[in-house]
């Protein structure tokens, strides 16, 4: 029987017996290095090489990362419009003389704190100004706001004056009738939003003549309501302005009627219009502002004209051209006031009407107004060769007299529609922005044929057949 001491004993003895059987050869050689430590560490090669392995990977995600960055921004470029050409703003203050300046706001010339209207100072100051436009014949509004956007006289594109009769449509064209909105009317020549939009741009019209007309419309437009305030058509520009870039118009326009009216009410010297002058200038102030706070200011051309002049007339420097006439129930009569047309088909009524036009007046008032066979129009005119200009016409040659119907009453102390060439028809010229040059003064008066030319020149397209030539408003530009 073991006790506990020996049964130690044992195990100890075969714990050195044990011990004893186990290859030592080893123990002692300096270059034995254990299997699992042999696994466990990495030598300096090892560790440069895994190293140089993980950087080699990350500059490929890299590498790989970057070219998805440049293709995704060079796909985005590609695919998202880029207005690169300042947009183009045109605005008309219908009525507003080219002499308005000088005759109700003369201290506004040297100080535009003293302005009546500071904001279209402004933009004078630092932009262009011409001395007179010339309006086209007749001097009236929808001629010249249509020649302002085809660059064609009247004879050409077809809107020979505000109202009109068409032998062939066998229909008459009045301001705002139903009439005028119809297409037929408006064919003869291409309105610039139609140039603008014929070579993939795209236009947009807060009033225009002509520009609600269906056919002749832009890809955004509204049918004219004078009731319109002057700030919502501003604010109907800035909802075009705001819009994503590839559905933004390049060019737009906007009207304004005020000045017209009063003039034509009051006359063009009269405290109404001065107080017109200051509503638009209101309305020029607002499109101001909210083109800085676009940071589109500097950035956008902004050209304002007008169509035509104004000129006081009174009831006693008054002709009645009917009362020359033998039978005046031969005869359709249009236009009044400052020219008279006189329709019929009968030949001879026509001729009778000639010669008594041409010998009845009394000597002075024969002075004061000339009656052509439409064969004898002057080609500088150029208001001749169309259907729409009957065969005989009489025209208020003094631009304080005017042409009626006896039977029809006296309205208003102003009227357009003379000759062209007359200072009181004269038009304004004003045009600021990153393509006009600053405080620039046009000495030389010139036919307003020559903006459709101008505003294709700045929005870098390809105008269609016109009448006027880019040469004439070189000067102004940069």
């Amino acid at each position: 029987m073991q006790t506990r001491g020996s049964q130690h004993n044992e195990m100890k003895d075969s714990l050195v017996f044990s011990d004893s059987t186990i290859d030592q050869s080893h123990y002692y050689d300096p270059n034995y290095i254990k299997p699992l430590e042999r696994r466990s560490g990495w030598t300096s090669t090892q560790k440069l090489l895994l190293l140089f392995l993980v950087a080699a990977v990350i500059m490929f995600v890299m590498i790989i990362a970057t070219a998805i960055i440049i293709l995704m921004i060079l796909f985005f470029y590609k695919s998202t419009p880029t207005q690169t050409v300042p947009p183009l703003i045109l605005i008309s203050i219908d009525g507003f003389r080219h002499d308005y300046l000088e005759i109700h706001d003369p201290n506004g010339a040297t100080d535009i704190s003293q302005s009546i209207v500071p904001n279209l100072r402004k933009l004078i100051q630092s932009g262009v100004r011409a001395k007179r436009m010339i309006p086209i014949f007749p001097s009236k509004t929808f001629p010249n706001h249509y020649t302002l956007v085809t660059g064609l006289y009247a004879e050409s594109h077809g809107i020979v004056s505000n109202n009109m009769w068409d032998p062939e449509f066998n229909a008459t064209f009045t301001l705002g009738s139903e009439e005028s909105l119809k297409a037929r009317w408006w064919t003869e020549g291409e309105a610039f939003w139609k140039t603008v939009e014929k070579q993939n741009l795209k236009a947009g019209c807060v009033f225009w003549p002509g520009s609600d007309a269906p056919g002749n419309q832009p890809t955004y437009w509204y049918k004219y309501d004078g009731a319109t305030p002057y700030n919502t058509r501003v604010d109907r520009l800035f909802g075009m302005m705001d819009q994503p870039i590839e559905n933004r118009p390049l060019f737009m326009t906007t009207y304004f009627e005020e000045v017209d009216h009063a003039g034509h009410e009051f006359g063009p010297r009269s405290n109404e219009v001065k107080e017109a002058m200051k509503v638009v200038d209101d309305a020029i102030g607002y499109l101001i502002r909210g083109l800085e706070s676009r940071r589109m200011f500097d950035q956008t051309n902004i050209l304002i004209v007008s169509d035509h002049g104004m000129s006081e007339i009174d009831p006693s420097r008054r002709i009645d051209v009917d009362t020359f006439l033998s039978d005046p129930q031969q005869f359709y009569i249009v236009n009044t006031g400052t020219f008279v047309d006189y329709w019929s088909s009968n030949s001879t009524a026509v001729d009778v009407a000639f010669s008594e036009l041409n010998s009845k007046p009394s000597t002075q008032q024969m002075q004061l107004m000339q009656t052509l066979r439409k064969e004898s129009i002057p080609e500088e005119w150029h208001w001749k060769n169309h259907r729409r200009i009957s065969s005989i016409i009489s025209v208020a040659t003094n631009p304080t007299y005017s042409l009626r119907i006896s039977t029809k009453p006296w309205w208003g102390r102003g009227d357009h529609g003379y000759l062209n060439t007359l200072e009181e028809m004269g038009a304004i010229f004003f045009a600021r922005g990153p393509s006009f040059k600053q405080g620039y003064f046009k000495q030389e008066p010139f036919s307003n044929v020559n903006v459709y030319p101008l505003m294709a020149s700045l929005l870098q397209i390809v105008p269609s057949a016109n009448n006027g030539s880019i040469q004439v408003l070189q000067d102004v530009l940069k």
